[in-house]
């Protein structure tokens, strides 16, 4: 019996009557993934997907899932493992900007969020290796249009605490130009979006007729947009004072609310 991936491609190609070769650039993947004899076909499959003319990528998505996030080990110990995560890293934004689903996006995020994550935490004495892909990926997110971005900040995973983890692991010769310019246009969208939604400070006060106790204003605090506006103007000075190339930027950034800490 054919597996549901060729089934997947033999529609796609039949759909779409083009011959479908795997492009060279995605032969570094195939040497990461050499040792795995029994997958070759089905590696080859995914790898002509991607190659083909009119992707599904709602299959391309789940495969590289499997493959970036399956096999680390295998990307984190090959000679050529930071060139196929760069690979990894142009599929996942490729989905997010041009996929049709919005969870298909979500997805594809996900799988893009958990790569650097692993590529950051799980690289160990490897992480320089693997610093100039992760900063590469930062960059790619960054370049994302204003409403993939809306997709990004208002998901379960959240830029900030990745960024943690990136401070966190940080050797001498990290670059922090990446992640501190992500962060911060990271955070603009986060103080804009949610300044720009009623006040529920001042949306509950009108809905009670009278002040409030202090002890439920306290509570609303963290959300109203007097606090949001008070984040912004912080943001706005880090940006004027601080080096966009320092730790220290990094670090003061993080003392910020992000997306989650408010809506949560």
């Amino acid at each position: 019996m054919k597996s549901m991936s060729s089934r997947a491609l033999e529609i796609n190609i039949a759909e779409h009557r083009v011959d479908v070769t795997i492009d060279p650039k995605y032969h570094v993947i195939q040497d990461v993934m050499s040792g795995y004899g029994g997958l070759q076909k089905l590696l080859d499959t995914f790898l002509k997907e991607l190659s083909h003319p009119y992707k599904n990528r709602k299959f391309i998505v789940n495969e590289a899932r499997t493959y970036s996030l399956g096999y680390f080990y295998d990307l984190k110990t090959h000679p050529e493992g930071p060139e196929a995560v760069r690979l990894y890293v142009d599929i996942a934004v490729d989905s997010i900007e041009n996929a049709r689903e919005a969870e298909v996006k979500t997805d594809a995020f996900h799988n893009l969020y958990v790569l650097l994550q692993k590529s950051i935490k799980e690289s160990g004495t490897e992480l320089n290796r693997f610093l100039p892909v992760i900063n590469y990926g930062f960059s790619r997110i960054n370049k994302l249009s204003g409403q993939r971005l809306s997709l990004i900040a208002g998901s379960y995973y959240q830029l900030n605490r990745l960024a943690e983890a990136f401070l966190k692991e940080a050797t001498p010769e990290t670059d922090f130009q990446a992640i501190n310019s992500l962060l911060i246009r990271y955070f603009e969208y986060t103080f804009s979006y949610w300044l720009s939604e009623n006040d529920p400070l001042e949306w509950f006060g009108r809905e009670i007729s009278g002040p409030l106790p202090p002890k439920i204003s306290a509570l609303f605090k963290p959300i109203s947009h007097s606090h949001i506006s008070s984040c912004r103007m912080k943001l706005h000075e880090i940006i004027s004072r601080e080096d966009d190339n320092s730790p220290a930027t990094l670090e003061k950034l993080l003392c910020l609310p992000g997306y989650g800490e408010i809506v949560g």
